[in-house]
């Protein structure tokens, strides 16, 4: 015995309906407006696209100039401070060595004495 058509369940409460075709002439007229919107869009998107190009690269430009102008700022106050710091250590050192030497002269009583030290301060005390 042969099964007989739409004998098996059917699909709950669905209905299998197709929507109707758009005729030719609203097609065509909805395909160009798509058409006019995609390049309308694509022209204002190369129009911004050379703004942003030029405001990227202006930033950019800016940038640089602002780590150039750090850099330098940074390395004259690198070099200040190295220089500062030289000078410290060789007034340090300075002071240490006459500390160093002058001690060591008053034990050991060797030095020099300058003429100054000998008289009382007053060249011309011979003329009068």
């Amino acid at each position: 015995m042969a099964k007989k058509r739409g004998s098996g369940k059917k699909a709950a409460g669905k209905k299998m309906t197709r929507k109707k075709a758009a005729p030719k002439a609203k097609a065509k007229a909805k395909a160009k407006k798509t058409t006019k919107k995609v390049i309308s869009k694509a022209r204002k998107l190369v129009k911004r696209a050379g703004t942003k190009a030029r405001t990227i690269t202006a930033k950019a430009k800016k940038a640089t100039t602002k780590a150039r102008s750090r850099v330098k700022s940074t390395v004259q106050a690198i070099r200040e401070t190295t220089g500062n710091v030289i000078d410290t250590v060789t007034q340090a050192t300075a002071v240490t060595a006459g500390a160093v030497v002058g001690t060591v002269q008053a034990f050991t009583g060797t030095g020099e004495r300058s003429p100054s030290d000998t008289d009382s301060g007053d060249n011309n005390s011979d003329a009068g």
